[in-house]
């Protein structure tokens, strides 16, 4: 999958954190920054990303850690992730009318920075709504 991971006896989080993220109308293949740790040590725990439009292989999470992106996308490459289903009449699950959204559970270590950023490539634009847990040693 490419997300640098490292043995957990390395690094011991002590300040558990939570970053959030809500915007209305955000614009197709644009990248809205998460999270940034510019300067820490510590753990990526887990990341919630939904949105009003797009289904979920229309979703996009780009990881950067240490300086090296990954960017996460499709349910191919999102292994560890779990879809949310919106209860949406509208459409069945996995169209356009039956919005998506991703539960990312897989703890990433980091030694000297991270940024979570994530987009859609839907033609339309959506509301994002998202939020992550970290720890900082």
């Amino acid at each position: 999958m490419g997300i640098l991971t490292f043995p957990t006896s390395q690094i011991t989080p002590k300040n558990p954190k939570t970053a959030n993220y809500y915007a209305s109308a955000r614009i197709q293949n644009t990248w809205y920054t998460l999270l940034s740790v510019t300067s820490g040590t510590g753990i990526l725990n887990r990341i919630v990303f939904t949105n009003d439009i797009a289904a979920n292989n229309q979703l996009e999470i780009r990881i950067t850690v240490d300086g090296v992106a990954n960017t996460l996308a499709s349910p191919a490459n999102l292994i560890y992730s779990r879809a949310l289903v919106h209860n949406n009449t509208a459409g069945s699950p996995g169209s356009n009318n039956s919005p998506f959204g991703y539960f990312y559970d897989a703890p990433i270590y980091f030694y000297t920075s991270l940024t979570v950023e994530i987009r859609h490539t839907n033609v339309s634009s959506c509301t994002f709504d998202a939020c992550c847990d970290y720890s900082t040693i």
